[in-house]
């Protein structure tokens, strides 16, 4: 099926059977690469986050403020050694936590 929007021409493609909404659903994606924190953002609103690493005793180690949610999050890590760490993202439609174990 063909759709045009303002000039722009879509071809979509419908896909029969079952959906697994979970691939809707809002969700972080947390990981390390080359010693920094990584964390995606999947099906969260354009909005403002906050980031926060805990360790598997609570203790902040790590956070940080006003970070969009429309781009991947990066942060040294210079300060987690071997563990498990909670990541945790807060945004005004929710919060989501990512266990990392590192």
């Amino acid at each position: 099926n063909d759709v045009s929007y303002e000039g722009i021409r879509f071809i979509l493609h419908f896909k029969m059977g079952p959906v697994d909404v979970s691939e809707f659903q809002p969700a972080i994606r947390a990981w390390r690469s080359q010693g920094e924190l990584m964390v995606q953002f999947n099906n969260i609103l354009d909005e403002k986050a906050r980031v926060r690493v805990a360790d598997a005793t609570g203790r902040l180690i790590y956070q940080a403020g006003s970070v969009p949610t429309n781009e991947m999050h990066q942060s040294p890590a210079h300060q987690l050694t071997a563990g498990i760490y909670f990541i945790t993202v807060i945004t005004e439609s929710g919060s989501w936590v990512e266990k990392l174990i590192w």
